[in-house]
């Protein structure tokens, strides 16, 4: 017994698997080869999401003059988005296949305000479920909103910061 694994690759989708025919049957993880045969790779199409920061930015050293941040998914994902001031988040999932990822913290920030919520690329509410998933049919931009907030200035004194040495906090 012998095993094979070739990858493929197509500009602007997601290899899925091999199947036996074009339209057919998936292939297995194994298969008994008796004779010559031709496997048929399937596709789905992929969606970028583009994260614009709003009236905050980029952090420093993700992204490049006028360049953008964001990820691509297999069209008809779904996208839950955490609106949670504590730590800007959001979750791809994939149903179907089982995947699942979370990003926390995308390179973004906007100094003395903490995030507020996700809308679209105009600043319109995003079109929810009820479990604060939104399903990408096609390419998108998710758009930072930032409420105004007060800094605090952590101070080791003589020991040593993990991490940021300021955190925004809302104003009461």
């Amino acid at each position: 017994a012998s095993s094979v694994w070739t990858g493929a690759d197509k500009d602007g989708a997601a290899f899925i698997r091999w199947n036996l025919d074009p339209d057919g049957e998936a292939v297995e993880n194994k298969i008994q080869v008796n004779e010559d045969m031709t496997l048929y790779a399937v596709w789905a199409e992929l969606c970028t999401v583009t994260i614009d920061p709003g009236d905050g930015e980029y952090k420093e050293g993700y992204v490049g003059e006028g360049e953008t941040y964001g990820f691509s998914v297999v069209k008809g994902s779904e996208i839950q988005l955490q609106n949670d001031s504590e730590e800007i988040r959001y979750n791809i999932v994939v149903d179907d296949d089982g995947y699942s990822s979370s990003i926390a913290n995308p390179p973004i920030h906007k100094t003395g305000a903490v995030f507020w919520k996700w809308t679209d690329e105009n600043g319109e509410d995003l079109d929810v479920d009820e479990k604060g998933r939104i399903t990408v049919e096609e390419d998108m931009t998710l758009r930072a909103e930032w409420q105004e907030g007060c800094t605090i200035t952590l101070d080791p004194r003589d020991g040593e910061l993990y991490g940021e040495n300021t955190v925004s906090v809302p104003t009461l």
